[in-house]
């Protein structure tokens, strides 16, 4: 199987905590899959057509024809305890930025059952489509 990504991806640093999960992740996928990162836009593989493409559901969907699954980590910024710590600005943004994601995409991976319930409640989304996957696994 051929799997693209955002170049970023593949390239973000192991020095803060979201590029060390991605960075894992990756790594684990690629004993399993061939890994595509594409870094021109609009998006498209230089190579072989990709099967999927694996993205990072904050930010955003992707202008691709092969099905999309967005990686999710969390949506607490819904939460009233948490919402009230962030910058407004913030808040939306990243709101809007994971909409975009989760609705662009054909399967939503979570790292918790519970960041699973977060997303389907909170983008209204079909629970078929979102999968709670914990790192490492």
């Amino acid at each position: 199987m051929r799997v693209a990504l955002p170049a970023q991806l593949a390239s973000l640093s192991i020095e803060d905590a979201h590029g060390r999960v991605w960075r894992q992740a990756l790594g684990g996928l690629a004993d399993r899959v061939t890994l595509d990162p594409v870094k021109e836009r609009p998006l498209s593989s230089a190579g072989a057509e990709p099967d999927v493409w694996l993205t990072d559901g904050h930010a955003g969907g992707l202008n691709v024809d092969e099905p999309l699954v967005a990686v999710v980590h969390e949506v607490g910024w819904t939460t009233s305890p948490l919402r009230r710590f962030l910058d407004p600005g913030f808040a939306r943004s990243v709101a809007a930025g994971t909409a975009a994601g989760v609705h662009a995409s054909a399967q939503v991976l979570t790292p918790s059952e519970w960041s699973r319930r977060q997303v389907i409640d909170a983008f209204g989304v079909d629970g078929e489509r979102v999968h709670a996957v914990p790192y490492g696994v």
